[in-house]
């Protein structure tokens, strides 16, 4: 996939390997969760919320051309994802885990700053092209 930068006239290739694990988006107070289900946002220091208003930005993830990847190490039998210290997540939902360590959480959970992935970036500029658009 190739994105083209109209202000500089640089090409940007994507590795498609790259693309199929790109993190999830950034969600909640300042961004400092990732989405693991359309109504569910989790990281380190927030823990997770589930169908609040920050949650908005969770259902954008569909819209994404392909999966992403939140949270560290698998958990809940496999079906679900280390979201926080002690909660393992998976689309539907969360539950205690007490495999869930602070270890097993993904490393762009540990900084304060979460960076955007090229996924995300990507769906910013589809939003930002497809705004007052019609249908038709």
């Amino acid at each position: 996939m190739y994105l083209f930068h109209t202000n500089e006239w640089s090409v940007f290739t994507w590795d498609q390997e790259a693309l199929l694990t790109a993190q999830c988006l950034a969600c909640g107070p300042g961004g400092r969760g990732r989405c693991f289900g359309p109504s569910i946002c989790c990281g380190e220091e927030l823990g997770c919320l589930l169908g609040t208003v920050e949650m908005a930005r969770c259902a954008e993830e569909s819209l994404l051309p392909t999966p992403c990847e939140a949270g560290g190490g698998a958990c809940g039998d496999g079906r679900g994802r280390c979201a926080a210290p002690g909660v393992c997540c998976s689309t539907e939902g969360c539950v205690m885990d007490s495999d869930c360590k602070q270890d097993q959480l993904s490393p762009a959970e540990d900084s304060s700053v979460i960076e955007s992935s090229p996924a995300e970036l990507f769906l910013r500029l589809l939003l930002m092209t497809t705004r007052g658009q019609s249908q038709y």
